[in-house]
């Protein structure tokens, strides 16, 4: 324990942490208990960490479900994932990425999930937001939406496969290509594509969407005679 004019640093073997965070991490915890204290009445909670994996012949993927738990009224699995965040995701952001859908395939029949997220900013900021501390969004996933995110997977596992047989030297500067061009972008609720992105990954027809809504401009082109 060693001691400065003012303040005591007090860290905790285990788990490397200041008494500041450990206090600030306890306080979330315990608003979050608050806020779900009805849970026990509606759901039981089958399984912490629930583990399973789904065998792709050349790779595997693992996940790891926070949280297993059976709606007592309707006695369906949903899986729950917790997050801590500043800014909590809108709906359409937790329909739209996808980790939560990977859950669901890699835990068949499972087709429901929620996102459970705990705000971490200050409670005076909290207040003016109008938005509690805690936040929930329930998304269920159509069998449309399932076989989007499993292609997917397939189709990144190639890509990653094939990187991995580049030169050193390729590999960094393809890895670099890509984290450069994702910067550009921005986060998901930033970008002009992203009405055209949740149609895509929902399996929806948009052929009018990109008809009528997302015409290629031709500002920028140079013409070359």
């Amino acid at each position: 324990m060693a001691s400065t004019e003012g303040e005591i640093s007090w860290r905790v073997n285990v788990l490397g942490q200041d008494r500041k965070s450990m206090t600030e991490a306890a306080e979330l915890v315990r608003y979050y208990w608050a806020a779900t204290a009805e849970d026990s009445a509606k759901w039981e909670f089958i399984a912490a960490e629930h583990e399973q994996k789904i065998d792709f012949g050349n790779w595997t993927y693992v996940s790891t479900v926070d949280l297993l738990a059976r709606e007592r009224k309707t006695d369906e699995l949903v899986i729950w994932d917790h997050r801590f965040l500043w800014e909590p995701y809108s709906k359409k952001m937790v329909a739209r990425e996808p980790q939560l859908p990977r859950y669901a395939l890699a835990n068949r029949p499972i087709t429901r999930a929620r996102r459970n997220m705990v705000s971490t900013k200050p409670l005076a900021q909290i207040a003016k937001a109008n938005h509690g501390r805690v936040k929930r969004v329930d998304v269920a996933f159509t069998q449309r939406r399932l076989e989007i995110v499993n292609a997917e997977m397939q189709r990144t596992a190639q890509q990653i496969l094939a990187w991995r047989q580049l030169p050193i030297e390729s590999r960094g500067q393809l890895a670099t290509r890509s984290v450069v061009a994702g910067d550009k972008l921005g986060s998901c609720e930033q970008c002009p594509m992203q009405k055209l992105c949740d149609a895509e990954a929902w399996g929806e027809d948009t052929s009018a969407m990109l008809e009528l809504e997302y015409v290629a401009s031709d500002y920028y082109v140079e013409v070359v005679q």
